[in-house]
């Protein structure tokens, strides 16, 4: 069975309906029923997170390129290495300079990190990689009629378009030759199609089981224009389990274009894909691709599945990342954002409140984990009148008693200084209280 934290002995019943891992994080009760669990047969005991944040993050649009110089991109691995990944994709080695002056300072700087390639089907982009000693790549292979037409352009390959059985012999006559040659030179492949989404069900099929014959290491799905639904990669990935059997790799790479990177990947690996490729902050090309913070914190928590990586470091690793790439993080981004553990609402910090400031007051993960603090903001939607308000409770907490004339000057003052700069914080709302009650 899939690995479950909250089966330990140290986890315990709350009365939430929620079981927790008393300083870290809970997980509701209806997450975790038979009912639910019993939905995911296919779900591996570990996923490994293959960072791709060296290579989507040249991609990200508006002046990167500056700033991802080779020195920022060994920083960035050094986090890496450290928060536990193991895997680090590099790029087009066999073409791209740039690349190639990378994996030379990686092998110097984090040589236990395991680089991952592109590799093209041809014996110049094979052999051109292992000259850089770079073992293992994906190489992804063209199988819908639009993306066909791009094989003869780095391959000399022509693919018969006549008849349905001539393309699905030449796609797999293609791929078996490639693959076949980069075994036979020490490489570790994971071999599919750069955007299955689109592709033909039975040239998909024809090709996963043509690929893996020839030896490939796994099976390598995509979702390049972030185009596909959680359903739609899960049935997928179902599909290549069942033409691989259960010992080979799958691994997913999802662009986020509707917002669906993390979603597909949780779908995903619930049918059994076990190497997840993304990106810190969800950097890359576009609306970027799968967040690994998000992913990671997921599998781990919520569906207690063993990634390797050190949630506790997540935090500093975005912000030294948002930091050395200079893109700044949208305030409600998932589990690294600014608001994250930040509560406005009325009846949000009276929760707060009334759990004596426990942690699980009215957050998921214990902020202090991540290394994060709690904070309570008044602003417009916390001015709330009436014994049971928010204010009314951080009032009480601090020794006073009620006094509802009191209690409006207190909110009076505390929506002027809002009004200037969008919220009150605490220490604020406590200084006008003392100030009123003196």
């Amino acid at each position: 069975m899939p690995y479950k934290w909250w089966e330990k002995s140290d986890a315990i019943r709350h009365p939430l309906n929620v079981i927790m891992d008393p300083e870290k994080y809970y997980v509701a009760i209806n997450n975790i029923i038979p009912a639910v669990r019993g939905q995911f047969n296919n779900m591996p005991k570990k996923v490994l997170i293959e960072d791709d944040t060296l290579r989507e993050g040249i991609e990200c649009p508006h002046g990167l390129w500056g700033r991802n110089t080779t020195q920022t991109r060994v920083k960035i691995a050094k986090a890496l290495e450290d928060v536990g990944i193991k895997e680090v994709q590099v790029g087009f080695i066999a073409t791209d300079p740039i690349a190639q002056e990378l994996v030379s300072d990686l092998k110097r700087e984090t040589p236990s990190l395991k680089l991952v390639c592109h590799v093209r089907t041809t014996k110049e982009s094979i052999d051109e990689t292992v000259k850089k000693e770079v073992y293992s790549g994906w190489m992804m292979i063209s199988i819908n009629d639009v993306d066909l037409q791009r094989i003869p352009l780095w391959s000399g390959k022509k693919i018969r378009m006549d008849t349905e059985t001539h393309i699905i012999e030449d796609i797999c006559e293609h791929a078996v030759s490639a693959i076949e040659y980069a075994k036979d030179q020490g490489m570790y492949i994971r071999a599919g199609s750069p955007s299955p989404i689109f592709d033909p069900l039975n040239r998909l099929a024809a090709l996963l089981k043509a690929e893996d014959e020839a030896g490939a290491d796994g099976v390598w799905l995509g979702d390049g224009p972030g185009a596909g639904i959680p359903e739609a990669f899960k049935f997928l990935t179902l599909m290549a389990r069942s033409i691989i059997g259960p010992e080979k790799d799958i691994e997913g790479h999802w662009h986020n274009d509707y917002g669906l990177g993390t979603a597909n990947a949780i779908a995903a690996v619930t049918a059994g894909c076990n190497v997840i490729s993304c990106s810190v902050n969800g950097l890359g090309d576009r609306a970027g691709i799968t967040a690994l913070e998000e992913v990671v914190t997921a599998l781990e928590i919520l569906y207690g599945i063993d990634t390797g990586v050190k949630i506790e470091k997540l935090w500093p690793l975005s912000q030294l990342v948002s930091d050395l790439y200079g893109i700044r993080l949208s305030q409600n981004k998932a589990i690294v954002g600014e608001n994250s553990y930040v509560h406005e609402e009325d009846p949000h910090i009276a929760r707060v409140l009334l759990s004596g400031r426990k942690w699980w007051g009215y957050n998921t993960i214990n902020p202090e984990y991540l290394g994060r603090k709690q904070y309570l903001h008044w602003g417009g939607s916390s001015m709330h009148k009436g014994t049971n308000s928010c204010t009314a409770l951080k009032i009480a907490e601090m020794g006073f008693s009620y006094n509802e004339k009191k209690l409006d000057e207190i909110i009076e003052r505390a929506t002027e200084i809002a009004k200037r700069k969008r919220y009150t914080t605490e220490e604020e709302l406590e200084e006008i209280i003392r100030s009123v009650y003196k």
